[in-house]
C-alpha cells in the first residue's frame, strides 16, 4: 500500500538517516560558513551567491546544509528533499572512502574530479527514481546540471558516461550504491513506499 509522505515521515527519515552516518543537518540560510562561501564562489565565477544559497544543498564533513527546510511542503516536494539527503549522504559515502582532505582537495580543484564525485551522487537520484515508480531519468540531462558546478563539456561529457553507466546498472538490478543501501533500509521502518503498482525489485 501507497503511504503519501507527510512532514512528520520526512522528518524522521532525515534524522535516522543522519544518526545512522553521524551527521547533522544545520539550514544553510543560517551559516556563516555557507555564506561565506558562497561568496567566494561568486568572486572565482562559478555561481552566484544568491544560486548557492537557495538552489543547492551542501555537504561538508558531517554537516548537511539544505537549501530548504525539511519537512516543508507538499508530499512531492518532500520527496525531493528525501533524494537531496540521499544525494549528500553519498558524498560523505565519498570522503569516508578516498579520505577527506584528498576528497576536499580534488572536488574543489579539480573540475574533472568534481564531475564525477557528483555523478555518482546523482546515480542515487537515477536509483531512488526507478525505485519509486520506474522513472527512468536521462543521464544526459543529469550530466548537464554539472554546467552549473563549473564544469566543462568534457567533463560534462565524463559525467554522462558514468550515469549512463549507473544507469545500465539500475535497470539491471546490479547497482546500488552505498547511500540508497541505507536509505531502502530507512524506508522500510518508515514506512516510505514506492508509488509504482509492482513490488521494487
Amino acid at each position: 500500500m501507497t503511504v503519501e509522505l507527510d512532514a512528520e515521515r520526512t522528518r524522521a527519515f532525515f534524522d535516522a538517516m543522519c544518526a545512522r552516518y553521524g551527521t547533522r543537518v544545520k539550514l544553510k540560510r543560517r551559516s556563516p560558513l555557507m555564506q561565506a562561501s558562497g561568496i567566494g564562489l561568486q568572486l572565482v565565477g562559478v555561481m552566484t551567491h544568491a544560486d548557492f544559497m537557495e538552489s543547492y544543498t551542501t555537504v561538508w564533513r558531517r554537516s548537511i546544509y539544505p537549501s530548504f527546510t525539511p519537512g516543508e511542503g507538499r508530499p512531492e516536494v518532500l520527496w525531493r528533499q528525501i533524494v537531496v539527503h540521499v544525494h549528500e549522504h553519498q558524498h560523505v559515502e565519498q570522503w569516508r572512502r578516498d579520505g577527506f582532505l584528498r576528497y576536499s582537495t580534488r572536488y574543489l580543484t579539480s573540475t574533472r574530479a568534481r564531475a564525477l564525485y557528483e555523478a555518482e551522487a546523482y546515480g542515487c537520484n537515477l536509483e531512488l527514481a526507478y525505485w519509486r515508480d520506474e522513472t527512468s531519468l536521462e543521464p544526459v540531462a543529469l550530466a548537464r546540471k554539472l554546467a552549473h558546478y563549473g564544469c566543462s563539456p568534457r567533463d560534462i561529457d565524463a559525467a554522462t558516461r558514468r550515469l549512463e553507466f549507473i544507469a545500465e546498472g539500475v535497470w539491471r538490478a546490479t547497482y546500488r550504491s552505498a547511500a540508497v543501501e541505507v536509505a531502502l533500509e530507512l524506508f522500510k521502518s518508515h514506512g516510505i513506499t514506492p508509488t509504482r503498482s509492482s513490488p521494487p525489485r
